[in-house]
């Protein structure tokens, strides 16, 4: 089996490889995200990159996708070999921009508000998880200017009895300076 074929049937480690070369893309760019939109836009068009390198069909990529009765998923990975009705992995993106010239009161129920949509988002892609609609899922967070979910959403979602899996890999653009941004990918098991 070569190299495409084995990561086309394995989409965690597919989804895994395109939030790397998103962390890379955001990093070469030195692009600054400025919302969830464009976080989503950069990881499908990092996503795509990483189809086109190994010549998978970019049909397996879905962008909002609408559930019933209502809410959607920001991403739905697909396998050659999946049915129509259920989908490999579900992603749902979040951004935290720690605003900087607001009161440090402020940020802190910012900050606590974000990571609170956070777990809000695992409990619901965990129900969709264990309701057949995906084999997997996961949270695609970037922080920026800040490292509070990075630090404390683990302990909120150990709270909540979930159980999952952090990888978190450190940006460093050139216009940043020493900060650094975080982006995060946490499977939901």
């Amino acid at each position: 089996m070569n190299e495409s074929e084995a990561i086309s049937k394995d989409p965690k480690g597919l989804t895994e490889a395109a939030v790397e070369a998103l962390a890379k893309n955001i990093r070469d760019w030195d692009y600054h995200v400025a919302n969830e939109t464009e976080l989503c836009h950069m990881f499908f068009s990092s996503f795509m990159q990483l189809c086109d390198n190994y010549a998978l069909p970019v049909s397996c990529l879905k962008a909002e996708i609408r559930l019933h009765p209502k809410g959607s998923v920001d991403f739905g990975i697909k396998t050659i070999n999946e049915d129509k009705g259920q989908f490999s992995v579900f992603i749902e993106a979040k951004t935290w921009l720690r605003p900087l010239k607001v009161s440090a009161w402020s940020k802190s129920n910012q900050s606590a508000s974000k990571r609170n949509q956070c777990i809000e988002d695992a409990q619901r892609l965990l129900r969709l998880k264990n309701s057949g609609a995906c084999s997997d899922s996961a949270l695609l967070i970037l922080e920026q200017s800040s490292s509070h979910i990075r630090r404390l959403l683990g302990g909120s979602l150990k709270e909540k009895g979930m159980y999952f899996k952090e990888i978190w890999l450190d940006i460093e653009r050139p216009s940043m300076g020493k900060r650094k941004e975080h982006l995060g990918l946490i499977w939901i098991l």
